[in-house]
């Protein structure tokens, strides 16, 4: 749902707050972030869709990941991203049609 961005922002602010209202709200920002950078790496797959270096741009940006871990909040911010701006379904050729 387009909310869930509000919720995570919120998540992470809460979570910088004393026990006990940290703690509750530090699991949520972690589930929530963590549900961002997967549609994050989804999106990222349908964008290099065709690519001839496909292969290699990805797995350097997992190794990336993997050592640094903080660019995985930029993927996260681009699964936010692709909540609002809908990339993957541009990319396939062109936004869902509705009949009036």
């Amino acid at each position: 749902p387009r909310g869930t961005g509000l919720g995570l922002v919120a998540a992470v602010l809460l979570s910088f707050l004393p026990a006990p209202i940290g703690l509750i709200a530090a699991p949520f920002a972690g589930a929530l972030l963590c549900t961002f950078m997967m549609l994050g790496f989804a999106v990222l797959h349908v964008v290099t869709r065709g690519l001839p270096a496909r292969g290699i741009l990805l797995g350097i940006l997992y190794l990336i990941i993997f050592v640094f871990t903080v660019p995985a909040i930029l993927v996260a911010v681009v699964g936010m991203l692709e909540v609002a701006f809908r990339f993957r379904d541009r990319r396939r050729g062109g936004l869902p049609t509705t009949k009036p």
